[in-house]
């Protein structure tokens, strides 16, 4: 009845053989997941996605920075010019 026993701390144990059946889908289900490659090209994508929007933030800013000093030098000269 029992086949194979597992060693748990300092007690011999006797698994029942529907254990080790569970055992087995758990190593095939899980093996499985980290054999499995089609998530991997929805996180790059989302990795470039993230670099791109870092890009675009940092040169709005620096657009927007460069761009407030130019309406500040117009809103002088039309103050000075009135």
């Amino acid at each position: 009845m029992l086949k194979s026993p597992a060693m748990f701390g300092a007690l011999l144990v006797e698994l029942p053989p529907k254990t080790h059946s569970l055992r087995r889908q758990l190593c095939g289900f899980f093996g499985k997941i980290l054999r499995d490659e089609s998530g991997s090209t929805a996180i790059e994508y989302g990795l470039i996605g993230a670099l791109i929007s870092v890009v675009i933030f940092a040169s709005v800013t620096m657009v927007g920075t460069q761009l407030s000093g130019v309406f500040n030098s117009i809103a002088t000269a039309f103050s000075t010019a009135s």
